[in-house]
């Protein structure tokens, strides 16, 4: 997150010298620039902010191959991890649960890759004593996938 600040830093000055781009008046385009600046400076902030506030810890992992007792004795085609997510006091509800692949991304030996699944989640964020509804994309699954043409795709009937 922070090399997106310093990005977001370098592409801000880099406008601002750069030329104003046809522009008559130099001090508005700087001033423009500036805003954006701003405005996109403010928004990453929000953003890490949010992202220390949600600590992720693991509980559980299955990898490809492995059975899984959640899915009725089946075996996992893609290696999944279960997490829980702290929001954080200010959240109702305080923690999510998640499932999410791991960097293992293939499956059926290399015939198919592993896709994540998400769903969004309402939760509730209280700011300055106002509770406020956001949307949250939680993992749900870690899904195997055959590829549209592969080697496959012609033993998948619908």
């Amino acid at each position: 997150m922070k090399r997106l600040l310093v990005l977001a830093a370098i592409l801000v000055v880099a406008k601002a010298q750069g030329g104003n781009e046809g522009d008559s008046d130099p001090e508005a385009a700087l001033k423009t620039v500036e805003q954006k600046g701003e405005r996109l400076l403010s928004l990453l902030l929000n953003k890490l902010k949010h992202d220390r506030r949600a600590i992720s810890r693991e509980v559980q992992c299955i990898g490809r191959g492995q059975i899984d007792p959640t899915l009725e004795g089946t075996i996992r085609l893609c290696s999944a991890c279960w997490s829980y997510k702290q929001l954080g006091p200010d959240y109702s509800p305080p923690f999510v649960n998640e499932i999410r692949c791991t960097s293992d991304t293939r499956c059926l030996s290399g015939f198919g890759g592993c896709i994540q699944r998400t769903e969004r989640r309402d939760i509730q964020h209280q700011i300055g004593g106002i509770w406020r509804r956001e949307t949250l994309s939680v993992g749900v699954d870690c899904d195997c996938g055959v590829m549209v043409g592969g080697a496959l795709h012609p033993f998948i009937r619908a």
